[in-house]
């Protein structure tokens, strides 16, 4: 699976979000909520203006039109999130590893990290979880380690799946396993050599 081309940044890089909770009125006007716990991460980023006469630009180009036309998979880093294309804020040193077996819901046991280090990880980092899943995880509370280098983390989404004990967590470099789902079809034109407004909408694609 290639890597999407970072040589050329977005200008504008949107938020990612997951799937929201369906609402609903009543009659009565009672606001009904229903969790579904969707996952998969989407975000859109935009680029300015590309010129026809900059490789990296022509790249990327060239990389899109073929992703977009034959639904191409990739290996996205998200240019602004702590631990995937910026560093992470959590300062823990250590090898975290999943802490125990037949784990579910949206906390995360997990050790392996120095003992009693404060914000191994930090609000707003994300992870990946072995090697099977490919779900991100961004973790929703600063965690610090106790004195056996264990700490809980909150995270959003819920697992997919349980991970197996002893499941290695990567911090630094996190990727999203992603495709095109929507991109804008007329951009504007700069006479002689530029195209601008690109615009992307990234979606997690999960095995």
């Amino acid at each position: 699976m290639a890597t999407f081309p970072r040589t050329r940044l977005p200008e504008r890089v949107g938020l990612p979000w997951l799937p929201g909770a369906i609402k609903q009125r009543s009659q009565a006007g009672l606001l009904q909520i229903r969790n579904t716990k969707q996952v998969g991460w989407t975000w859109t980023e935009e680029w300015n203006l590309l010129s026809v006469r900059n490789a990296d630009d022509m790249a990327l180009i060239a990389f899109v039109t073929k992703m977009w036309n034959r639904g191409e998979i990739h290996d996205f880093t998200h240019p602004l999130l702590p631990g995937s294309g910026v560093a992470r804020n959590g300062t823990g040193t250590g090898t975290p590893v999943v802490n125990g077996a037949s784990q579910t819901g949206d906390t995360l046991n997990v050790d392996g990290w120095g003992a009693s280090q404060s914000n191994v990880m930090r609000a707003g980092d994300v992870f990946t979880i072995g090697t099977t899943d490919k779900a991100v995880y961004m973790v929703g509370a600063d965690a610090s380690s106790d004195g056996a280098g264990a700490a809980t983390l909150q995270i959003s989404p819920a697992l997919r799946v349980s991970p197996a004990d002893g499941a290695a967590l990567t911090i630094s470099g996190v990727t999203f396993r992603a495709t095109c789902l929507d991109r804008s079809q007329f951009e504007g034109s700069e006479a002689p050599q530029y195209y601008g407004g690109l615009t992307l909408t990234i979606t997690e694609a999960l095995p």
